[in-house]
């Protein structure tokens, strides 16, 4: 089997992030001491373990100024903890093998004194939970729930300044600022704590809870439309009619978010039959050459299970020399189909990266990407959809 990839371009009526929002959420943290920012940095040391020791490389957390390329400053977003009024998630976005993925701010084991915060996947345990203890003027201690404090190591300023845990001393290395990012600039000024919070959460990490105060309206009979705008193919194919790439996807919608793929007829779209979604072998395709496909459906008694519904989509090639070839779409390894689940209440579209994790991936009307794990190239086809 030829490897191919390809780029797809979704726009989902009803499916629904705001990159916008998402944007204006994110946050950089700054030090009271020298007035540097804390930034993720690999770090490597030898650990022992009884009579051996070993080479371990984390990501734990420095000082370092502010830099004129934001893309090298380490951005934050807060989730806030379910059921734990005043506690949040730190999370960050990093480029892991060329695909985006999230990581939390926490603390090794117990977080003892002089422990190292770092930033991990997630884990639903008081390591990876913090709070915003006000000081005035703007400014916070940020204390974790396991008890002690973001300290910068001997209150130090140099650049490189580790950031360890300490118990609370009114120091002002444990004082740090909320410096918000605004279309696409870092602020010169301080924020409080409520302008990151997202509005649409209600103490909720996955997003379940819907905002109640949301003027959103949640519709009992929503219609879902799914747009496919593009393709191109950058790889060869190894079959079909006419030396042209074709494509169908089969898409799944009903209303919930705990419902599984199998219990859900799928939609052939287009209808695999007669039309496909084509694209030429060279990637390239010029207008007029391509035709836009919609599915619609219509979902009734989407209220009932406070406005979630789910859309499941794969992408498979139509191959009439050796059979179908099916496409991985999905960020997570070991899954090919990609899940979306829906919220009308607030307008979001989330990618279920685990069962307690959803990660606001696009938001209504607006095309957005996805991309496949691609960790086998012999045996498995990729996509960015």
């Amino acid at each position: 089997m030829n490897t191919k990839k390809l780029l797809t371009l979704l726009a989902i009526g009803f499916i629904i992030t705001c990159h916008a929002q998402a944007q204006n959420l994110q946050f950089c943290l700054q030090s009271k001491k020298g007035n540097k920012f804390l930034k993720s940095v690999k770090t490597s040391r030898v650990e022992r373990e009884g009579e051996r020791s070993r080479s371990v490389t984390k990501k734990e957390m420095a000082l370092y100024p502010k830099s004129s390329n934001l893309s090298s400053m380490t951005k934050f977003r807060l989730k806030p903890v379910r059921g734990e009024r005043g506690y949040y998630y730190i999370q960050t976005i990093e480029n892991y093998q060329g695909r985006a993925r999230s990581t939390y701010l926490s603390v090794p084991q117990n977080g003892n004194q002089k422990s190292k915060p770092g930033m991990n996947l997630f884990r639903n345990t008081d390591q990876y939970k913090w709070k915003f203890e006000p000081t005035g003027n703007g400014e916070y201690n940020i204390k974790n729930r396991l008890g002690r404090y973001l300290d910068v190591q001997w209150g130090k300023s140099e650049t490189g300044t580790p950031i360890w845990m300490w118990p609370k001393n009114g120091d002002p290395a444990q004082v740090f600022r909320i410096i918000p990012i605004r279309n696409g600039e870092l602020s010169t000024r301080r924020a409080p704590l409520q302008s990151v919070i997202p509005s649409n959460t209600n103490n909720t990490e996955n997003g379940r809870t819907p905002n109640r105060n949301t003027t959103n309206r949640v519709i009992s009979n929503p219609k879902v439309k799914v747009t496919v705008l593009n393709i191109k193919a950058t790889h060869g194919d190894d079959g079909g009619s006419d030396r042209t790439f074709e494509f169908y996807t089969k898409i799944r919608v009903a209303k919930g978010h705990e419902w599984n793929a199998r219990n859900v007829a799928a939609y052939h779209y287009p209808k695999w039959s007669s039309s496909f979604l084509r694209a030429n072998p060279t990637g390239m395709v010029s207008n007029g050459q391509f035709k836009t496909y919609s599915y619609d459906k219509s979902l009734y008694g989407v209220n009932r299970d406070n406005g979630y519904f789910k859309v499941y989509i794969s992408l498979w090639d139509y191959d009439e020399a050796s059979g179908d070839d099916h496409f991985d779409i999905n960020p997570k390894r070991g899954a090919n189909e990609l899940p979306l689940i829906i919220n009308q209440a607030t307008g979001k579209i989330y990618f279920r990266e685990s069962r307690s994790n959803w990660v606001a991936v696009g938001r209504k009307g607006v095309p957005f990407d996805i991309e496949g794990t691609d960790y086998n190239n012999a045996d498995e086809l990729t996509a960015k959809m």
